[in-house]
């Protein structure tokens, strides 16, 4: 059972990276020389990359019920790298749920291209990572 489960993992991981692979070869073709001109190439690619970051991601339990968002993750950027607290400090000042902020995040992230950066601090610290992703 435990090798269907491993394999069912990877099949979708493979199916979230393929769908991100597609939208940015999409955007990558059309004639403009910015790619954010592109009608809602900025938020189909935030919704395939917002998909990847929801997988295998714990579901927390609050006085609101569960939740499945990643803002605590991207929040623990600030001490993980001081020099991003005021970019995730102006965000968490937003009037909007976790979930809303995570994916304003994503995407001020991904149109300033600093996406990489971000994740790199984030993945390096595998025992935080940990805290809120289960499995491999």
């Amino acid at each position: 059972m435990e090798e269907d489960e491993k394999y069912r993992n990877r099949h979708i991981l493979h199916e979230l990276f393929l769908s991100v692979k597609m939208t940015v070869e999409g955007l990558l073709a059309t004639p403009s020389v910015n790619v954010w001109n592109t009608p809602g190439g900025l938020n189909r690619l935030c919704s395939a990359v917002d998909s990847i970051f929801k997988h295998k991601l714990k579901v927390t339990l609050d006085h609101y019920g569960s939740r499945h968002e990643y803002w605590g993750l991207v929040r623990s950027l600030r001490w993980l790298n001081p020099y991003q607290a005021s970019y995730i400090d102006q965000i968490n000042k937003l009037d909007i749920d976790d979930n809303s902020k995570s994916l304003e995040w994503l995407k001020q992230s991904l149109f300033h291209l600093n996406l990489s950066g971000q994740l790199w601090t984030l993945v390096e610290n595998e025992s935080h990572l940990k805290q809120y992703y289960s499995g491999e």
